[in-house]
């Protein structure tokens, strides 16, 4: 079925400016001083729909939606004030993409068995200009990333994803910090949202040594954020890869963050064959989460998200995950496929 543009604003909107009047008034006081002349929630808005420009430049969308969405938003804001409102909106842009989850999970009476966790490198720009170091601090890094496991210079974002292909939260850290790291942070933050993020001094004792020669466990190498786009469980269980594998690191998640971490290696005492059919079966449950990194990548443009400040990319990455939400969402709404991601601006 095809969803024309009107439908498509009207549902976007208002689903938007309902799950910010609800976050508006968990987070913010009477207000004071002149009427802005765009609301927040058509800010929100546009900071969505620009996740679908071909060329992900912001400056060209705002050209775009002057020309084509005058009936819709009398008034565009310039490029300037578009990215301060922006970044002033960034704890309720970062929580939208969860809620979005949750309330289609709700309104279609759907419910997740399980969540997919998997990590992704997001270089931010060529390892050249990466060396200068001049628009970002100690929260981006060189790593190895990718499918050639090639150095990189950007972030490493952890991604959680339902069995019905929703995204349910993510973390953002350096690229040279390890995805365990990633995971503790985002599972202490859906215990706890007030949590502080994670130390390997404070975790020394229930983790144990590093594995390399018995020394200390190296912690995260930056800043990890944010507790508001980590989302809220949908469960208990959650399919990993062999990256997040560790005796230590599944008994502290388990016991002290009530969150099972499933991995291969938990099917190593099973008779072979049965081990086999349970490993393919993990493997195959496992692709949700590689087939919405890849639609995030293709469509959303994930990697190379042209941000010049580490508060611009949360915000653009929050907004590619409700931009990919509400996508899916909508296939569920008009009975098309889940990850037939449609583009409502060309």
């Amino acid at each position: 079925m095809v969803v024309d543009l009107d439908t498509f604003l009207v549902i976007v909107y208002s689903t938007i400016d309902d799950l910010y009047k609800e976050f508006r008034g968990e987070r913010k006081s009477k207000e004071v001083g002149r009427k802005p002349s765009m609301s927040d929630s058509e800010v929100l808005t546009l900071a969505i729909l620009c996740q679908w420009e071909a060329r992900r430049s912001e400056r060209e969308f705002l050209r775009w939606a002057e020309k084509n969405l005058r009936a819709y938003f009398p008034f565009i804001l310039s490029q300037a004030e578009y990215n301060r409102r922006l970044r002033d909106l960034v704890d309720a842009i970062s929580i939208l993409g969860g809620r979005i989850a949750w309330l289609l999970c709700e309104e279609l009476g759907l419910k997740a068995d399980y969540e997919i966790v998997d990590g992704t490198g997001v270089p931010l720009m060529s390892r050249k200009r990466g060396e200068r170091r001049k628009l970002f601090g100690d929260e981006v890094d060189f790593g190895k990333g990718g499918s050639d496991w090639d150095w990189f210079y950007g972030v490493r974002v952890l991604v959680v994803v339902d069995d019905l292909g929703l995204i349910t939260g993510f973390v953002v850290g350096s690229a040279r910090t390890e995805e365990r790291w990633l995971a503790e942070s985002l599972l202490r933050w859906r215990q706890d949202r007030g949590a502080c993020e994670p130390k390997a001094e404070e975790l020394a004792e229930c983790l144990g040594p590093f594995y390399k020669g018995g020394g200390p466990r190296k912690g995260p190498s930056g800043p990890i954020s944010s507790p508001w786009t980590s989302g809220v469980a949908q469960g208990e269980y959650y399919l990993a890869d062999r990256g997040f594998s560790g005796k230590a690191w599944a008994k502290h998640w388990c016991e002290d963050l009530g969150a099972r971490v499933m991995t291969e290696a938990d099917y190593k005492g099973l008779p072979d064959e049965e081990k086999d059919r349970q490993v393919r079966k993990h493997r195959r449950k496992r692709q949700t989460v590689e087939t919405v990194i890849g639609v995030l990548g293709d469509i959303f443009g994930l990697k190379f998200p042209r941000a010049r400040t580490y508060l611009g990319l949360i915000c653009r990455l929050a907004a590619k995950v409700a931009a990919f939400n509400i996508g899916v969402g909508i296939n569920y709404l008009f009975g098309r496929p889940t990850f037939a991601i449609l583009n409502p601006i060309h």
